[in-house]
């Protein structure tokens, strides 16, 4: 479960059932909750945005911060 309060605009997401890699935007007050909105690059036009904006439980369910890949720790590139 990802942590709403960590969110920052500096890292890359991945939200499930949704394509591509997404950053963070920003959060909105709404009477009852709590909304937080991501964006990507649409995928036929660069120069477009696509935004979801999720609840507080779908961030905390669907959302997860991508990790960037070291080499280095992979078994394969050990040694090398």
């Amino acid at each position: 479960m990802l942590d709403c309060t960590e969110l920052s605009k500096s890292k890359l997401y991945t939200i499930s059932g949704k394509p591509g890699q997404w950053h963070y935007s920003h959060s909105v007050n709404e009477v009852k909750s709590k909304r937080y909105v991501f964006w990507r690059y649409a995928v036929k036009d660069s120069n477009r945005r696509v935004t979801v904006s999720l609840s507080q439980e779908q961030t905390r369910r669907d959302v997860t911060e991508r990790q960037p890949l070291e080499i280095s720790h992979l078994e394969a590139f050990r040694g090398l």
